[in-house]
């Protein structure tokens, strides 16, 4: 059997008669699927730890907003329901550091409760963590923040809040590092905790909490807990919101924008462009070759072949393209994951989307090919030879 790369050499003829153009298609596409690499890693950083969140968890808070408190009562009455099998509250500090760009994920939490949720995915000395339950000012924090800011165990970190404001108007939380661990869920290591009676006692003893994180007995049981939580307290001054854990990060990050729609617009357009260049680089490639091609004709070779000639040369220009973006977009990625580690822990070109590129590289090769297919498809060789 005749191997089909007899042929390259027609392909890579066609593709030398005007190497600017050439080139010029190529980097188009190269630019096209750099963007796409570098949007599907900024989307996966944001969208990373939806995945990495239980599936048996369910979040409860204040059907107003995050920032509306809720009674830790809530947390008992929670717990005695059925297919309920543990209760955890917690609330968001809205912390940071000495500047408001110094961000703290910062959460006040009740300690033996949150270990017995995350213990499985920390990695920290046991004696750290005996230290930290003990000292109701001390804070545990992860080896992403510990590692941004230089904070060593032992210190003082004056963590400051304007969301949460002390009776006499200071607005600084200082605690001290108990311990610092690693963690094998990336956004852990961004954590900064702290004992919710230190934030209690600090706030003059409201006794409420952001939010309550609920494991359910079975998967099965999700929607029905949910459902029954948000059921119980509809006619109470503070009535709730429930949902899964991956539902409650994905809509924490909306609040701000729709990350994902706004990626796929972004490639839409890009893609249809790139799209646009190449069949034109193509057509009027192909064009110019009609003479060429009716003499290919006349000496035996197929309509279909000619096709596959065609649908060959814009494989190579797409691919060629696609695969120089792609791994371009890996390398500025792998450069940035170390600068921004500690703010994106997810951001990553994942496996999916490398093959997801490659995907689109073969779906608008052959869609680009189409036109010139068609070209050729009219195309009278009598005529073709008359022009030359």
């Amino acid at each position: 059997m005749k191997s089909p790369l007899r042929f390259s050499p027609l392909v890579l003829s066609a593709l030398r008669r005007h190497r600017l153009r050439t080139w010029l298609t190529i980097l188009s596409v190269l630019i096209a699927f750099l963007l796409f690499g570098l949007l599907q890693a900024l989307n996966q950083a944001f969208y990373g730890g939806i995945k990495s969140a239980g599936r048996r968890i369910l979040v409860s808070m204040s059907a107003e907003s995050l920032v509306e408190p809720l009674p830790r009562a809530y947390a008992a009455e929670v717990a005695a329901m059925k297919q309920v099998r543990r209760v955890a509250y917690e609330v968001w500090m809205g912390g940071y550091y000495q500047h408001h760009n110094q961000i703290l994920y910062a959460l006040a939490v009740s300690p033996r409760r949150w270990l017995a949720e995350e213990r499985r995915f920390l990695i920290l000395a046991p004696r750290r963590e005996s230290a930290w339950l003990k000292d109701r000012s001390g804070a545990l924090i992860g080896n992403l923040v510990a590692r941004t800011y230089g904070w060593k165990t032992g210190e003082i970190v004056p963590m400051r809040s304007d969301i949460w404001i002390h009776p006499d108007g200071r607005n600084t939380w200082p605690v001290r590092i108990d311990g610092i661990f690693s963690s094998t869920k990336k956004a852990l290591g961004e954590g900064l905790l702290v004992h919710y009676r230190y934030w209690n006692d600090g706030m003059g003893n409201p006794n409420n909490v952001s939010l309550l994180r609920i494991e359910v007995s079975h998967l099965r049981d999700l929607g029905h807990v949910a459902r029954s939580i948000d059921a119980r307290f509809a006619n109470s001054p503070y009535p709730t919101r429930t949902a899964s854990a991956q539902t409650f990060i994905k809509d924490f990050i909306n609040q701000t924008a729709d990350i994902g729609v706004i990626i796929e617009d972004i490639l839409a357009a890009v893609f249809f462009t790139m799209l646009l260049v190449t069949a034109n680089t193509l057509t009027r490639s192909v064009r110019e070759r009609s003479g060429e091609i009716a003499v290919l004709q006349t000496q035996g070779y197929s309509r279909p072949l000619i096709f596959s000639l065609i649908l060959a040369e814009a494989l190579v220009l797409v691919m060629v393209g696609a695969l120089a973006g792609i791994g371009l977009a890996a390398l500025i990625v792998q450069g940035l994951r170390g600068a921004l580690e500690a703010y994106l822990p997810y951001l990553a070109l994942t496996r999916q989307a490398i093959l997801m590129a490659l995907g689109l590289a073969l779906g608008f090769a052959a869609l680009s090919s189409l036109l010139p297919v068609l070209q050729v498809q009219r195309l009278r060789t009598v005529d073709a030879l008359r022009r030359g």
